[in-house]
């Protein structure tokens, strides 16, 4: 199914009009990888946490993160922001997202998802909403808007979308997913989500979850241990799935 660059889905409705909906079944390592992520981010309490979901590459890391999302993170009202490298991933992401959507708790009447980049198929940074649930974006998308060099006409800096996005979700709480997290070490990522002005910074309470099939080098251990503000990460670590590619 084509999906557009926002989605609105009036759940109520989508429920009642999909009365055959089957949810897809997860594997055996996918339930223990919701196991793991629920005994490490506990979204009641305000202590932020962070961690890692490795999983090897076909063996549903994307499907496993928007599942446990769906039904623990988006029915609290938590708003999620969904980090990515490229467009083939944000799509890979908001295609899942949109056919799970069904299945959300039905305490949640509404979801409204929106894939942000500079793919003119994609919706423009400028549009993000307050109302928007699932942001879904690519890095140097979300790095070039949440501190913009641009200022109005008497000279103060402007306050973009996707930065009022961000300083609203202090009221919501904040779930930040980052997608190829091997890679988040770079400099700019690593300013983005733990720098003086990053979104940990600015939303003191937001969760980090990484998504990777890589095994974790130096680097990339010292900056989760960097980017939990010097405690220990939680490492949620899967390392075998049968049937692999079944998911996405």
């Amino acid at each position: 199914m084509e999906y557009k660059e926002y989605e609105s889905f009036n759940l109520e409705q989508l429920r009642k009009k999909d009365t055959h909906f089957s949810p897809k079944p997860p594997f055996q390592h996918q339930v223990e990888a919701f196991k793991k992520l629920s005994s490490t981010f506990k979204l009641d309490s305000k202590e932020p946490r962070s961690g890692l979901l490795v999983l090897p590459t076909g063996a549903g890391k994307t499907f496993t993160a928007v599942k446990w999302s769906c039904d623990h993170v988006i029915p609290k009202n938590i708003k999620i922001l969904w980090l990515a490298p490229s467009f083939y991933l944000l799509d890979q992401a908001f295609s899942t997202f949109c056919e799970n959507a069904r299945d959300i708790s039905h305490s949640k009447k509404t979801l409204n998802i929106r894939r942000v980049s500079s793919n003119p198929s994609h919706a423009k940074a400028s549009s993000i909403q307050l109302t928007d649930d699932i942001v879904i974006m690519t890095i140097q998308t979300a790095i070039s808007n949440l501190h913009p060099d641009a200022l109005d006409g008497l000279g103060n800096k402007v306050k973009t979308a996707f930065r009022k996005f961000i300083e609203d979700s202090k009221e919501t709480g904040l779930f930040v997913i980052v997608d190829e997290a091997h890679h988040s070490s770079a400099y700019g990522c690593r300013n983005l989500l733990i720098g003086e002005k990053g979104l940990r910074e600015l939303v003191r309470n937001s969760n980090i979850l990484g998504l990777t099939a890589e095994m974790l080098n130096t680097d990339t251990k010292l900056y989760i241990d960097s980017y939990t503000n010097s405690k220990k990460a939680k490492l949620v670590n899967i390392t075998s799935s049968p049937q692999t590619n079944e998911h996405n």
